[in-house]
């Protein structure tokens, strides 16, 4: 008896490690995989913006030929240097994708310099729920603002929530002080000037903070 006993416990313990591992070499159900937000991964310069599938939908539902500038698109002068000029490599800034909670609902978001074959733009992506919101910052003629293929002449940097500063550029007005309560996004045009954009009262708002 006793020998039985223990040969139906090896059988039911057998069966239940085996349930177990079965389970866990079952892929996860897709619906049920959290959105983690967008991420860059790769080694500077070979950095690449990884997206959520539902940011890619939303992209794509805006229509258009855009598409995000790659990193061999920027001239050596903006992703080579360490100067005033350089773009910025980090976890959440490449020189085309800057990521952060811009509208500060604890959801990392993401703006993205893209291209068509005529135009340019800065365009967000707010990880709102249900589904991601497109934000279009800014678009140019590609023609007009020195921006033609085969290279780019804009880039992004992030730049930090606190007060900021603006120079009275006019010469008539005085400096301009705000406060941005989230994390923002400057947009370069190498040479030229720079504009710096931050979500505040439900919208993107912005000043030149460079010229």
């Amino acid at each position: 008896m006793t020998v039985l006993v223990r040969a139906v416990l090896v059988i039911t313990l057998s069966i239940s490690m085996s349930g177990c591992r079965d389970k866990s070499e079952v892929p996860p159900d897709p619906a049920e995989v959290v959105d983690a937000g967008p991420s860059l991964t790769g080694t500077p310069p070979q950095v690449q913006a990884l997206l959520p599938g539902s940011f890619t939908q939303a992209l794509d539902a805006g229509g258009g030929s855009f598409v995000t500038v790659a990193p061999n698109e920027f001239s050596p002068m903006i992703v080579g240097g360490h100067g005033e000029g350089a773009a910025r490599w980090g976890e959440r800034e490449a020189p085309f994708a800057v990521l952060a909670d811009f509208d500060g609902d604890g959801r990392r978001d993401a703006v993205l310099l893209q291209r068509s074959p005529d135009e340019g733009r800065v365009v967000a992506v707010l990880n709102d729920l249900p589904k991601p919101r497109v934000v279009e910052l800014r678009r140019w003629a590609r023609t007009d603002a020195g921006d033609a293929p085969p290279l780019t002449g804009f880039y992004l940097r992030l730049h930090p929530a606190g007060m900021l500063r603006v120079p009275d550029f006019g010469g008539g007005g005085g400096d301009t002080t705000v406060t941005l309560n989230h994390e923002g996004v400057e947009v370069v045009a190498y040479g030229q000037a720079a504009r710096t954009y931050w979500y505040a009262d439900g919208d993107f708002t912005s000043l030149t903070t460079a010229d």
